[in-house]
């Protein structure tokens, strides 16, 4: 399962035979927020469905129903988001602009894709890449 389709994916499983093994590889779960008024455990009454119930409803406790964690929460996402804006991106934005426009950075890149290795890249195949990352904006 991958993301939300993550919670379908250990629903079923949990709802196969006890017998069965069942492995289940979760690729970049998404932290879901359970419901309180859910009937899961209708549908997976073994101690994985309560376990699975307890740790949603700790999270549904601290993401929405603490005001508190609720607030500290999103001023330190705020925070994180200021710095990235104002801080991160423009210095980010620079060296990039900076390493692209050199005629260096394309001829280490291209010699990578070229057979052969280095000896093969031409300083007007650098170029050609390096032409379009000279104008403004592109970075972004």
């Amino acid at each position: 399962g991958q993301s939300m389709g993550a919670a379908a994916t250990l629903k079923m499983a949990l709802s196969l035979p006890s017998h069965m093994e069942k492995v289940v590889v979760l690729v970049s779960p998404a932290l879901l927020v359970g419901n309180q008024n859910d009937q899961s455990d209708r549908y997976c009454p073994s101690w994985e469905g309560r376990l699975v119930k307890q740790i949603t409803g700790l999270v549904y406790w601290l993401l929405v129903q603490n005001t508190v964690a609720r607030i500290y929460w999103r001023c330190v996402m705020s925070m994180v988001r200021l710095i990235g804006t104002w801080v991160i991106e423009p210095c980010a934005m620079y060296a990039l602009r900076r390493a692209v426009g050199t005629r260096r950075f394309w001829h280490i890149g291209l010699s990578f894709v070229f057979f052969g290795g280095s000896q093969h890249v031409q300083d007007y195949d650098a170029l050609r890449y390096q032409w379009p990352s000279i104008g403004f904006g592109w970075e972004r």
